[in-house]
């Protein structure tokens, strides 16, 4: 219902989408490989400290700029595929869909989790927190590590989605996100 009022993009996607699709790539795995490297390190580690950190401080700066890509792609709307079939278009359009939503979830539940937990940086300093955040710190932490388990999946079928189309179908679709759209074409 509110996928069929969104604008619909046919010829590809502009330069500045494309930019932030790929930066969003590279932070995403960034942070998936820092978040499972340090949690897999014992909490007496100073390499744990240091990678978590990285880990925390990459969140709470891409907060601001994962709201602006969700907004402007939600404004945007998707790109349309006429020539796929009603199956992968529906797919197409969850997998988006999902997306939008943990890029939001992801890093809110994370950064509710360290405030709730009165996380120590480097030099003492301390985010602020409250007795009602220690309280729901602990939901956070499950909600965090369930939906980085659920973006980990949805990546992996927009990957073989984008294989399929690229290897198997050579429809082009890939590169839709690979050459931005100039005046139309």
């Amino acid at each position: 219902m509110l996928m069929e009022k969104l604008p619909m993009r046919a010829n590809g996607y502009n330069a500045t989408t494309i930019i932030m699709h790929w930066v969003t790539v590279v932070w995403v795995i960034t942070m998936l490989v820092l978040g499972t490297v340090f949690h897999e390190l014992s909490y007496t580690d100073a390499t744990r400290y240091v990678l978590e950190t990285a880990h925390i401080l990459l969140g709470v700066v891409a907060l601001v700029f994962l709201f602006v890509r969700v907004v402007r792609r939600l404004r945007n709307g998707f790109k349309n595929h006429p020539n796929h079939a009603w199956y992968e278009q529906l797919l197409s359009r969850a997998v988006q869909s999902c997306f939008m939503v943990l890029l939001v979830l992801v890093p809110i539940t994370g950064l509710v989790m360290v405030l709730g937990n009165r996380y120590s940086f480097p030099g003492g300093l301390n985010l602020p927190s409250s007795d009602v955040l220690f309280e729901i710190s602990y939901i956070s932490s499950q909600a965090h590590d369930l939906l980085t388990k659920v973006l980990a999946a949805t990546i992996l079928l927009h990957i073989l989605g984008a294989v399929k189309h690229a290897v198997f179908d050579r429809d082009g679709t890939l590169m839709g996100i690979l050459k931005p759209v100039i005046n139309g074409k």
